[in-house]
């Protein structure tokens, strides 16, 4: 075997024109239009690459918008751009400029461009301000009230306590309302289905595991548990006491002939007993 230490290997002039002259195979060309479509890679707020940034006008109206690419394309009217992929490209230079300067970066010669200022973002201010301002009117009432008062800061367990509900619900109707602004559908019937075929084998697989964690649960946790069961039951109450009837009929169905003996030995037994 033939070791390349310390050879460089480097192409020719040649080699590399032959390359260049072939262009893109059929599969890259492929690969390439599905990526530039893919929400992943693609100009979206999605892309995987895309950042957070806080962008505040001459005014002091403050902009967060993830992907800044994106954000300069379609605001370039703000800056007094036509909207152009090339001023798009001018904008967002400037204002990765402007960021290097506030950090104090020498290579920056200033903090501001056009009067505007630059610096990241995190992801609750976006939440907050891409979901606040986003249209809502596909989303459910339900939806909508729990996606508010979680950006508003309330935790999990204190929206399920305002609106009755488990915590489970509350995730599931934040993150259906989020895919409907994000995406204009929500899950389809399919997709649902995927999902709860999947708690099903999860639990199978893991049935003794939550057991367990369930009666440790209970057993550090008695006025808890006991509450939130009080509360369950005056929500259903109708349908556990229907529950339960049906229950009553079928189990006196399975088991008359013992019941009827065992009250008849309850008679007999009243009868012998002598009178005080």
């Amino acid at each position: 075997m033939q070791s390349h230490t310390g050879k460089r290997n480097q192409w020719s002039d040649e080699s590399r024109g032959k390359l260049r002259a072939r262009g893109q195979t059929e599969n890259l060309k492929l690969g390439t239009d599905a990526a530039k479509k893919s929400p992943k890679s693609g100009r979206f707020e999605t892309n995987i690459n895309a950042k957070i940034w806080k962008l505040t006008s001459p005014e002091g109206k403050v902009y967060i918008c993830k992907n800044l690419v994106l954000w300069c394309r379609n605001h370039c009217e703000l800056f007094g751009f036509d909207n152009t992929e090339q001023n798009a490209r001018k904008i967002r230079a400037g204002l990765t400029h402007a960021k290097r300067g506030a950090l104090g970066k020498q290579t920056a010669r200033s903090c501001t461009y056009k009067g505007w200022r630059a610096e990241d973002g995190a992801k609750t201010d976006y939440d907050l301000y891409h979901y606040k301002n986003a249209d809502m009117s596909m989303l459910t009432p339900e939806q909508r009230a729990c996606l508010l008062d979680h950006l508003g800061g309330m935790r999990a367990k204190d929206i399920a306590n305002k609106y009755d509900v488990k915590k489970p619900v509350v995730y599931n109707r934040i993150r259906e309302a989020k895919r409907i602004i994000d995406t204009g559908s929500a899950h389809s019937e399919d997709e649902i289905a995927k999902r709860k075929d999947y708690a099903k084998r999860y639990y199978q697989d893991h049935k003794d595991k939550l057991k367990e964690y369930s009666r440790q649960y209970a057993a550090d946790h008695p006025e808890a548990v006991r509450k939130a069961n009080r509360r369950n039951y005056q929500k259903n109450r109708e349908f556990y006491l229907e529950e339960r009837k049906e229950y009553n009929k079928r189990y006196y169905q399975e088991n008359r002939d013992k019941i009827l003996l065992r009250a008849k030995e309850l008679r007999q037994n009243q009868n012998k007993s002598p009178e005080p």
